[in-house]
């Protein structure tokens, strides 16, 4: 049997993928007219990756052997609240999914300087 406190989840994240499709300007890496750049939204994931890993520590305890990549498309308001969560693509339960968009939608982002944005994220979880 493992032992879930020995098994250490670790994250591999790859940035902010950019605007989606069809969703205006401005949420790309950099900035653009929304003032709101990828590492800023980075930033706000990192202070909040203990959130994360307990997602996917939940997740462990039913796969053990749980890794994969999830795609997340989502709208960062004008007050720095993350909503309208879709998963694009994923190789990960739906409930772990639930899970990390139930956390990131407590967190505040950065406030975008022109309206409201959409952000496409990756995120990578495996164990070590």
């Amino acid at each position: 049997m493992v032992h879930l406190a020995r098994k250490l989840a670790s994250l591999l994240f790859l940035g902010v993928v950019g605007a989606a499709p069809g969703s205006g300007p401005g949420s790309g890496p950099g900035g653009g007219p929304s003032g709101l750049a990828g590492d800023e939204i980075q930033a706000t994931v990192e202070a909040h990756l203990d959130e994360l890993r307990w997602c996917y520590n939940l997740a462990l305890r039913e796969q053990p052997e749980l890794r994969g990549r999830t795609l997340f498309r989502f709208r960062i308001s004008d007050e720095g609240k993350a909503s309208e969560f879709e998963v694009e693509q994923s190789e990960l339960p739906a409930r772990m999914n639930d899970c990390l968009a139930r956390a990131m939608m407590r967190w505040d982002f950065p406030r975008p300087h022109l309206g409201p944005v959409w952000v496409r994220y990756p995120f990578v979880f495996e164990t070590n």
